[in-house]
């Protein structure tokens, strides 16, 4: 994987440096708040003003906070979604399709400010690979059609750079295990995390990464084990050397 990194990451970095808008996706354990920070850090430090986002292209400027300080209201929110999901499931991609629209508005009234933004996750994006996953392991990938060109508008629209990340399931298991231990598991968590999941699990990431590559025209970053020069590379933004961090979240 690091060769596949080394290869790419020329090619990576001149398309990262022209776009304005850098979007970080992946599932739970993956690592994309670490992997936002470390992007926002390497352009900052190639002079770029940098700002970052979370959840939304349109979201507000807010520093990337890891994933673990969720307040109660959302993990209520994602306790009830769980909860609901088998009897929305049928109508979410297009409940989808609403939000990224409408997602889309809000970023053409209001674009960022020149430099560089950095969006971590998006969740409309995140809860259409969930649902999309919950699919037969031998059923291909069926997105509706209005949806796919929702998400092609979007890339055109806002010339984003997307990169999705890939873990090995035993490194998501390890890092979700650590957060167990840490005790702060959030429901998406426990419920992917529930080795009776694990090859549902695969299948959401698997579909996640499907879609980033299809519609967002997206470069893969396997993080299993990525020192944040790598990260950096990968995502096309140079080089930095970090301080100590949080734990990968």
């Amino acid at each position: 994987m690091a060769a596949l990194t080394a290869i790419f990451a020329p090619v990576a970095y001149r398309a990262a440096m022209a776009a304005q808008l850098l979007l970080i996706l992946g599932v739970d354990g993956a690592g994309k708040n670490h992997v936002a920070n470390v992007g926002a850090a390497a352009l900052a430090a190639a002079g770029h003003r940098v700002v970052t986002r979370s959840g939304y292209l349109s979201a507000r400027d807010r520093p990337v906070t890891s994933s673990e300080d969720k307040g109660r209201l959302r993990l209520t929110e994602e306790r009830l979604f769980l909860f609901a999901f088998p009897l929305l499931r049928p109508v979410i991609p297009f409940v989808v399709d609403a939000l990224l629209r409408a997602d889309l508005r809000r970023w053409n009234r209001r674009p960022a400010a020149s430099g560089r933004t950095v969006v971590v996750s998006h969740t409309p994006i995140r809860v259409l690979a969930f649902t999309l996953g919950h699919r037969r392991a031998d059923q291909p990938l069926q997105v509706p059609r209005r949806v796919g060109r929702t998400l092609h508008r979007v890339a055109r629209d806002t010339g984003l750079r997307a990169v999705v990340l890939d873990v090995s399931p035993s490194v998501r298991a390890q890092r979700l295990s650590e957060r167990a231990m840490r005790g702060r598991l959030d429901r998406f968590d426990r419920y992917l995390a529930n080795p009776a999941n694990a090859a549902l699990a695969e299948r959401i990431e698997a579909t996640l990464v499907e879609l980033a590559e299809r519609y967002l025209d997206a470069s893969v970053l396997y993080n299993d084990d990525l020192d944040d020069d790598a990260i950096a590379e990968g995502l096309g933004v140079g080089r930095v050397r970090m301080l100590p961090t949080a734990p990968v979240t």
